[in-house]
């Protein structure tokens, strides 16, 4: 096959702009029409609808300053003492699992993490959270199950 360069083809022809049908007539038919259908007069500022996302944001602000501090750091304080909770028993299980895969679980491992689960946690106030603490002990305690009557 052979490559050639370019043709000398037929030359491109400039068309005349056609008129489209529904063109506006003029330049401000929109606007107008716009303005005739929001019954407005076409004189809104453009600053109004940003006034009013000031003083929402005004609003906002005012409401979190209402809130004690003493509401809001207590319930952070529970959920960050509870996501402790939650890590270390994870961590624990984590070891367990190191230990099982290289055939050496040690027991005093086994005895913190039975303990960790055995302690009475707090019933906090999120829901989310409680839920997951539970499910996470579920898993340590049927893990310490298996391992136990590994071990016996």
């Amino acid at each position: 096959m052979k490559v050639e360069g370019p043709k000398s083809g037929s030359p491109v022809q400039k068309t005349k702009p056609s008129s489209k049908a529904g063109k506006s007539k003029k330049t401000g038919d929109f606007a107008a029409e716009l303005d005739r259908v929001s019954g407005s007069d076409g004189t809104q500022s453009a600053t109004g609808p940003e006034s009013v996302n000031t003083v929402a944001g005004v609003g906002g602000i005012l409401a979190a300053q209402s809130v004690s501090d003493d509401e809001g750091l207590g319930d952070y304080k529970e959920r960050q003492r509870r996501a402790r909770r939650g890590a270390e028993i994870l961590d624990r299980l984590e070891e367990i699992r190191r230990g099982l895969l290289i055939g050496a679980v040690p027991k005093e491992r086994l005895g913190e993490l039975a303990r960790m689960v055995r302690e009475k946690r707090e019933r906090g106030a999120d829901p989310v959270i409680s839920r997951l603490l539970d499910e996470i002990e579920l898993r340590a305690e049927v893990e310490l199950a298996k391992l136990s009557r590994r071990f016996a």
